[in-house]
Formats: structure tokens, C-alpha cells, sequence
């Protein structure tokens, strides 16, 4: 395995680090006045180690004294998960070619000029999936011959996620609306028969405008952590058909030209939570088809293990390297600027409430299959 797909994976030791953190030290006033601010700020060495670190980052990582982090980096110290899976630490994942905290103290010790970026984080807190959003300056300190960062964070989270959801919902809903409206004045003008036919499509037209409503609800409480389960029992094999038969008759469907195919597989009975599981397989699907061309076959399979039972959704696309890499961040997108919450919204579901786990596999050769793992019976 390679040391590094991004930046160097080479680490002062812990001695050495002791050493540079003395030497800030003697910075007049400069200990004093980054313990005085309210957000987190830590100086970094020119491996982009810790030897210091303000009040504002160990209160919330809940330490007393910084010997805990000395010596680590950034990524480490706030859990990210790329950090954890990296073969060097922070820095050296292939997804930290995509970090914006990374980016900002790299640019900071090549440009020698300070650089702020914003940075998608996923952490897990108590075996959740958690998203911070932050905004990271750097900036370059020389001392003694020594080159050292400055670092910032600012938690942006809720501005970034209140941002993102409400363009969204709006995009959304002010669409839907819109349709719902043109058919109505179109009813206007149709004869008895005609507008009956149009009643039908406008009460479609209503359901999917309700389920907008409800599903932004729903993944707003999600979020919050506040979101209480109603597990069901069901068949599999039914499931799976319903659900692609509603998809069948998605507008996105239509759109593509793209067909829906269950696999007959052999069936079991599971319990979870229907809505959320329905929702889950709903955006896989839907992302699936926007992803294929005209005349593809999405499939939808389901399988039973000895505790744990998975659905596949399957298509023909292949998904860039680069796009895997960021897949699962909130308000990450090739879709353009209203869209970022689908997959996002899988992972959070599908994990954090569902007790499972959401993963995909993309090759050029066989496509892309989104899966979803989950107990066999939740309570």
C-alpha cells in the first residue's frame, strides 16, 4: 500500500514536537491571545502536526490538557473518518485531495500567504454519522528559522445545512406547485371528460407535493436526531415491487425512458421501519435511473443473511473516481446547485436509524450497485 495518495505522510517525533511547542511558547502573548478567541485555533508544525492547541478545541473534545493531541493532525483530532481509513493519517487518504482543511494549510505553507476554504467533514459520534461544515483558515507564522501554521475553524454546519435545505425545498415545492397550478387552469378550460383526466394527474400531482413537504420534515428531525422508528414487518418480495412500481410511474422515469426490473429472488420477511427503508430504496433508485440513458434497466434485488438482509440497486453507469470519493457528503452534487441530499440522506437513514450500513461498488465493467444492510428485525 502506497504511504500517501495526497500530501506527505512524513511526522516529526513526539520529542521533536514537545520541542517546537516550548518554542511557540516564548511568542509573546501569542498563547494568550489564541486561548482568548471563541473558536477553535491550533498551530501546526511544517508536517502539519499539532503543538498547540486552544481551550475552545479540548473543551470539545472534552480533554484537560493537550497531550492527548500533540503530535496529531487536524483530521485526527475531530475523527474524521477519511483519517481513520488514510494509509498515513490525515492527509494522506485519496479523499483528502478533496479536503478543504488539508487544501487550506498546504496552500497556506506553499503560498506563505493565509487561505481560507470550506471543509465537508463526515465524523462518527457514539456510532453515528455526523457532518460537519467548516471554515478553515490558515495562515503562515516563521519563527526562529521554522515555518509554522496557524489554523482556524469556524463551524459552519448550521448555516451550511439550513442554506442547502431550503433551496432545496423550495426548488422543489415551488415546482411541484407550479404544475399542480398550470393543471388546474388547464381544468378550467377542458370539457367534463378532459378534466377529469387532469383531476387524476393533479392528485398525483398533490401526493408528490405532500411527500415533498413530509420528507423535508422528516430529514430535518433526522438531522436533530430526534427522528423515532415504527418498525413493520413486510415481505421482501412485495416490497421490492411496490416500490418500483411507484417508480415506474415517477416523472424521472418518464424523463429517462428507463425501465424497472425486480429480480426474482427467494423471499423472507423482515421488520424495520417501512417509511424510512421506502425512502432510502426511493432515492437509490431515482439516482440510479438519472444516471442511466434512454432504453437502460435499473434492477432492484434483495438477499437474506443469517441476521442482516440487503437490497441491491443496480445500473449500467459508472461513477468517477472523484465523485466516490465525495459521494456521501451533504450538499456534494453533480447534479447542479438544488440538489445534494440523496445520497447523504441514505447514509444517514439507512446508518444512524436503521442500524445498517449503505456502501456501493462502481467499475467500468459491470456498473454501479448501491446496497443497503440492515437487521433482519429492529425493535
Amino acid at each position: 500500500m502506497k504511504n500517501t495518495y495526497f500530501a506527505s505522510p512524513e511526522r516529526d517525533p513526539l520529542s521533536k514536537v514537545l520541542e517546537q511547542r516550548s518554542q511557540t511558547g516564548t511568542l509573546e502573548y501569542m498563547h494568550d491571545i489564541i486561548s482568548s478567541l471563541s473558536f477553535i485555533v491550533c498551530i501546526l508544525n511544517e508536517h502539519r502536526q499539532v503543538v498547540f492547541s486552544n481551550e475552545v478545541l479540548l473543551k470539545q473534545l472534552g480533554l484537560e490538557s493537550e497531550e492527548p493531541i500533540l503530535g496529531a493532525r487536524f483530521g485526527e483530532i475531530v475523527g474524521c473518518l477519511n483519517a481513520e481509513e488514510a494509509p498515513s493519517g490525515c492527509g494522506t487518504g485519496e479523499a483528502c485531495r478533496y479536503c478543504g482543511a488539508v487544501n487550506s494549510i498546504i496552500l497556506a505553507q506553499q503560498k506563505k500567504e493565509k487561505v481560507s476554504l470550506e471543509c465537508r467533514i463526515i465524523v462518527d459520534v457514539e456510532n453515528a454519522m455526523k457532518q460537519l461544515d467548516l471554515e478553515v483558515t490558515s495562515s503562515p507564522l516563521f519563527f526562529q528559522g521554522y515555518q509554522y501554521t496557524i489554523v482556524s475553524a469556524v463551524d459552519i454546519s448550521e448555516k451550511k445545512k439550513r442554506q442547502l435545505m431550503e433551496r432545496i425545498f423550495f426548488h422543489d415545492v415551488i415546482n411541484q406547485a407550479g404544475g399542480l397550478s398550470g393543471l388546474l387552469e388547464i381544468m378550467l378550460d377542458s370539457t367534463c371528460d378532459e378534466a377529469h383526466e387532469y383531476l387524476n394527474i393533479a392528485q398525483s400531482a398533490s401526493k408528490q407535493l405532500l411527500d415533498e413537504i413530509m420528507w423535508q420534515q422528516q430529514l430535518n428531525r433526522a438531522e436533530k436526531g430526534d427522528l423515532e422508528l415504527n418498525p413493520k414487518k413486510a415481505h421482501a418480495a412485495d416490497f421490492a415491487k411496490k416500490i418500483a412500481e411507484a417508480m415506474r410511474h415517477h416523472s424521472v422515469s418518464k424523463m429517462q425512458n428507463v425501465d424497472i426490473v425486480v429480480t426474482e429472488s427467494a423471499d423472507f420477511v423482515f421488520k424495520t421501519d417501512l417509511v424510512l427503508l421506502n425512502r432510502i430504496l426511493t432515492n437509490m433508485i431515482k439516482n440510479a435511473i438519472e444516471a442511466s440513458e434512454s432504453g437502460d434497466v435499473v434492477t432492484v434485488d434483495y438477499a437474506k443473511g443469517k441476521e442482516h438482509f440487503s437490497f441491491f440497486i443496480h445500473n449500467k453507469s459508472f461513477i468517477p473516481r472523484h465523485v466516490q470519493l465525495q459521494l456521501f457528503q451533504r450538499s456534494y452534487t453533480t447534479k447542479g446547485v438544488n440538489r445534494g441530499l440523496g445520497t447523504y440522506s441514505m447514509k444517514l437513514l439507512g446508518e444512524n436509524y436503521l442500524k445498517g450500513h449503505v456502501s456501493f461498488v462502481s467499475t467500468e465493467n459491470e456498473g454501479t450497485t448501491f446496497c443497503i444492510q440492515i437487521p433482519l428485525e429492529i425493535e
